[in-house]
């Protein structure tokens, strides 16, 4: 009997030991995505554009730009593909404002649909702080 005693504790103690080897082992693998990046900017001589503010970067506001236009939907299409069709257009017509004053980027770039009474007209209106970094 003792020795089938000796048998099992060495049995949990090795269990113990594979366990506790595979949590050291697994754990900092699991935490090692939860770090925070730097963001990489592109060279000056190109122009950025994102959704998100540059926290962690130094930059100096030149002006908040907007553009807008009227959406006519035609009958058939939803909201959401006729207003694909005008989003690049409208980011471009910001871009071209931004570089006018003198930026390089544009952040917290935002879009907003208002419908009227009539559900086949929309007013689509883009934002953003033009910077410069």
């Amino acid at each position: 009997m003792g020795d089938l005693m000796k048998g099992r504790f060495w049995y949990r103690s090795v269990v113990c030991r594979f366990v506790l080897l595979s949590l050291l082992v697994v754990l900092p693998g699991l935490f090692a995505c939860a770090h925070y990046g730097r963001a990489i900017l592109p060279p000056k001589t190109e122009f950025f554009v994102t959704t998100g503010d540059l926290a962690t970067k130094d930059y100096q506001p030149v002006a908040l730009v907007q553009s807008e236009r009227q959406l006519c939907r035609p009958c058939g299409l939803s909201l959401a593909s006729a207003m694909e069709e005008i989003e690049d257009s409208l980011k471009t017509d910001l871009i071209d404002k931004a570089k006018a004053l003198g930026a390089n980027g544009i952040i917290n770039l935002s879009y907003s649909v208002q419908t009227g009474m009539n559900l086949g007209l929309a007013s689509v209106r883009c934002n953003g702080l033009a910077v410069k970094y």
